[in-house]
């Protein structure tokens, strides 16, 4: 592929740690919850640059500014 393409892997809490618990306390109520959701993920992508690889340099402009500061000078 000429050095234009890419696969990258990204791998989400491998060892499922993220797990959520809370207890609630109100006056005469009570109450504990735990979820256990999955949050393993795992990702695969593939990316590939079309077109040149090298890109011409731009030129530099000149604007108002560098005109300004030559009349100046100049007086």
């Amino acid at each position: 592929m000429n050095r234009r393409g890419a696969f990258r892997v990204k791998v989400s809490d491998i060892f499922w740690t993220i797990n959520t618990s809370a207890d609630v306390t109100f006056t005469d109520y009570k109450e504990r919850f735990d979820v256990e959701r999955e949050t393993r993920v795992a990702n695969l992508a593939f990316t590939y640059r079309f077109g040149k690889n090298t890109v011409t340099p731009n030129r530099r402009r000149q604007g108002g500014a560098e005109e300004e500061k030559r009349r100046a000078g100049n007086s």
